[in-house]
């Protein structure tokens, strides 16, 4: 089936795909108001609070994302059992991360990192590590338009935030950082109450959750890699690197994220409708058709994207941010790859095979980790530009060739295959 006809033919799928593009033209928004504000120096240590909120929430998942939303697929009323779990989780470990965070990250990054406005953006991690488990929890069970409304609701009431500061002439990273953790705490509550509501969960203390650790334990090895080909870039920068190359970075960051939601969305639908598929093969052949599918539709915009960057960028952003032309550029390339990995390494999980995205996410972390102390000396943004590029490409080839092996076809007879036969299961 086209990919034209089968958006037609799938609202759970066009809504996939709308949602994400909303949500990212959002944030570029959000990206160019912060950036004409702040100025790169500001922008840099404004990214550097929110990025270690991000990274240190991503570390105390501990994969149990994946585990929750692959549990409650396979048996829903487990849902509060789940969610109780879920919640202690992100209590306890959000609670300690931030603290420890708030301890010792002062002494590690900038020193011109005012001390409250890093204290602000930590206070958000447990936060996001509820809100990301529920969000988990619906995608699971199976609400998918719930999930992906969410997501974008959040997105929305940031950019606002962000807005309305900006109209009012604020300056100082401080209000940002504030309006970060508000919007994490709004967000978490909002999928309370939408969960209650599909789910109707309750506070039920866990008594079988031996499954979800060892299941997020695998999971957790793939994701901090995963993260670490995504972040630690980012993160080395705000120790090597003057907060104005860090500026610089996330503007390119935030342009080659042009279709990151995209390939995000198709991979969250994909994770659930894989897991519930009757076979290995058939779950295999749905992965394949929803790649094709995002290939088709990101592989124009990039191109474009890339041929434009140098006009665009000046214009949007502003002049001062010239310097992110070249790294953008490659990191638009890069973000293909980057996509192609989300959509697999979810088919790989709902397939029940954690432990192969564990192993190629571990591959290119390990390239990320000894290119990045090679190139980020030497070339800067641009070198870490294309540390990414290559760690990408180099996890999106284990982890085709480990799905091409489980569904036990070749790559390009299943490219084939899914050309010929349409359609696909519907939530």
């Amino acid at each position: 089936m086209a990919p034209a006809h089968r958006l037609r033919a799938d609202p759970a799928l066009r809504h996939s795909i709308v949602s994400p593009v909303l949500s990212s033209a959002v944030t570029i928004v959000s990206g160019v108001i912060l950036a004409r504000v702040l100025g790169p120096a500001a922008r840099g240590l404004f990214a550097s609070a929110t990025l270690w909120a991000l990274v240190l929430s991503q570390l105390g998942d501990a994969g149990l994302s994946f585990a929750l939303a692959y549990s409650i697929s396979q048996s829903r009323e487990r849902a509060s059992e789940l969610w109780t779990f879920a919640m202690l989780v992100s209590a306890i470990v959000g609670t300690a991360l931030a603290l420890a965070a708030h301890c010792f990250l002062p002494h590690l990054i900038q020193p011109a990192m005012p001390r409250f406005a890093l204290a602000t953006a930590l206070a958000a991690i447990p936060f996001l590590l509820a809100s990301n488990y529920q969000l988990y929890l619906l995608l699971g069970a199976g609400h998918v338009l719930e999930h992906n409304w969410l997501r974008v609701s959040i997105v929305l009431v940031y950019a606002a935030g962000i807005t309305l500061l900006a109209l009012s002439q604020e300056s100082h990273i401080e209000g940002y950082c504030t309006v970060f953790v508000l919007t994490q705490v709004l967000g978490c509550a909002a999928c309370w109450v939408v969960l209650s509501r599909r789910l109707n969960v309750r506070m039920r203390w866990p008594t079988q959750i031996k499954a979800e650790l060892i299941f997020g334990a695998k999971a957790q090895v793939a994701a901090l890699a995963g993260h670490a080909n995504l972040r630690l870039d980012q993160a080395m920068m705000t120790v090597m690197l003057p907060p104005r190359d860090l500026g610089y970075y996330v503007v390119a960051v935030g342009v080659a994220n042009l279709i990151t939601p995209l390939f995000s969305g198709l991979g969250w639908l994909t994770l659930p409708r894989v897991a519930q598929s009757a076979s290995a093969l058939s779950g295999g052949l749905e992965a394949y058709r929803m790649l094709r599918l995002a290939l088709s539709i990101s592989a124009p915009i990039v191109i474009v994207a890339i041929l434009v960057a140098p006009v665009a960028i000046p214009v949007v952003f502003g002049a001062p941010y010239l310097p992110a032309i070249l790294p953008a550029q490659v990191l638009l390339a890069a973000s293909v790859f980057q996509g192609v990995n989300g959509v697999i390494g979810n088919s790989l999980r709902g397939l029940g095979q954690p432990g192969r995205p564990a192993v190629s996410e571990s591959v290119g972390a390990l390239i990320t980790c000894l290119l990045l102390f090679i190139l980020l000396p030497r070339w800067g943004i641009l070198g870490a530009a294309i540390v990414s590029f290559i760690a990408y490409t180099s996890v999106a080839a284990l982890q085709a060739r480990y799905l091409a092996r489980i569904i036990g076809i070749g790559t390009s007879a299943v490219l084939g295959m899914t050309s010929a036969r349409g359609g696909g299961k519907c939530l």
